[in-house]
């Protein structure tokens, strides 16, 4: 869950690299393993919940970077595998809030992550190759397609996904209003040993995720609040092949 509502597929399961919160989006995370309240009646073994992170006081932000570029001037593994993740997060206090009436404070945060492997999985391949000689490729078993040696990448795996969340105080900050979005654009080729030596026409995976939440949390007294959420998630996924000349 994310702020205490479902983002499982129902028809497919699960969430999958579709329904990737980025990292400065998590504010908090709690996972409870069993013993949990009746609230959660469709649980079976275990729930995990994600707190988003909102704005404060004071501008922040945090950048992340990660990439297998160093090796790849030393391995060719690493040339291949290409992997490189950015993260990006900033937010704090809304200026010129007290203009608009009712509204004591606002706050926002806006975070993003972005994920590209160049290839979905490196595999090496033997020296042994077709020649063209029919005794050697015989007494070799080798094919007239197998004619790579060495390392070889296949498919690539590439995930974006962008978080906002926009917060109001009321009523001497006993009402407050959560607008969130999140979207995350999910593009795969993998790997499948059926397309070992050539991966044209094997299918890609295209998976987008939207979700608009709005939550009030609302203060009555020091031992009393209550919160109302509704949430609209929308997951697209269409699995197929590119047309080829």
């Amino acid at each position: 869950m994310i702020d205490g509502l479902y983002i499982r597929n129902p028809i497919y399961g699960g969430i999958g690299n579709g329904t990737r919160l980025n990292l400065f989006a998590v504010e908090e995370f709690d996972w409870q393993p069993g013993g949990f309240n009746a609230e959660y009646g469709d649980a079976m073994s275990a729930v995990s919940n994600m707190h988003t992170a909102s704005g404060k006081k004071q501008f922040r932000y945090r950048f992340k970077y990660e990439t297998s570029a160093l090796g790849a001037g030393f391995n060719q593994y690493d040339a291949l595998r290409g992997f490189n993740d950015y993260n990006l997060g900033f937010g704090g206090k809304l200026p010129l809030v007290g203009s608009i009436p009712l509204v004591e404070s606002a706050y926002y945060w806006v975070s993003g992550q972005h994920t590209d492997k160049q290839s979905y999985r490196v595999l090496e391949f033997d020296n042994i190759v077709h020649t063209g000689d029919l005794d050697t490729d015989r007494g070799n078993n080798v094919t007239p397609w197998d004619n790579e040696k060495g390392l070889r990448g296949f498919g690539f795996d590439e995930t974006t996904d962008i978080f906002a969340k926009l917060t109001l105080n009321m009523l001497d900050n006993k009402l407050r209003w959560n607008y969130s979005f999140w979207n995350v654009a999910a593009h795969r080729k993998g790997f499948s040993t059926r397309y070992i030596y050539s991966d044209i026409g094997q299918n890609e995976l295209f998976r987008d995720t939207y979700r608009h939440t709005l939550d009030l949390n609302h203060t009555l007294s020091n031992k009393t609040f209550y919160t109302l959420r509704i949430s609209n998630f929308i997951q697209d996924q269409f699995i197929g092949t590119r047309w080829e000349d």
